[in-house]
């Protein structure tokens, strides 16, 4: 049992910084997080056990290019997280951060599965773009949002 636990304590530590230092990984494990969670509030059962990379048209490699295509000057890896309005500072960019968002908002393309057209329109390349976290959060989900 000890054996066990210092294992899985590795194997966190190790998950732990892979995700801070491997953007795929940390973009593989948010991209998957997000379709469980928007899944699970409709769904009991989520994915149920599914991998969402079966459902998408387009691999992480592939995801990773598209946003990195559509960086701003500012934007980079290491800078991809949630806006924390503490370590926030508007006339410093170094403070700034950025998430994947939806342009047209996962609230407003529902779905049950992973099978569904509206799931595809949401996952779509064409609907996903790195944005400015604290006006992403400021836009919130009420309107499409096109550049």
């Amino acid at each position: 049992l000890l054996n066990m636990d210092k294992n899985r304590a590795r194997d966190r530590r190790y998950a732990a910084w892979k995700y801070k230092n491997d953007p795929m990984y940390k973009l593989r494990s948010l991209i998957s997080r997000n379709i469980s969670a928007a899944l699970h509030r409709v769904n009991p059962l989520g994915k149920n056990g599914q991998s969402c990379m079966k459902y998408l048209p387009y691999s992480i490699l592939e995801l990773k290019q598209h946003l990195e295509k559509q960086f701003e000057p500012w934007m980079n890896w290491k800078n991809h997280g949630l806006y924390i309005e503490r370590k926030w500072d508007d006339n410093d960019s170094s403070t700034w951060r950025w998430n994947v968002d939806h342009i047209i908002p996962q609230s407003t393309l529902p779905f049950l599965t992973m099978d569904e057209e509206n799931f595809h329109k949401c996952w779509a390349l064409e609907n996903l773009r790195p944005y400015n976290a604290k006006q992403n959060i400021l836009d919130g989900a009420s309107r499409i949002r096109h550049k």
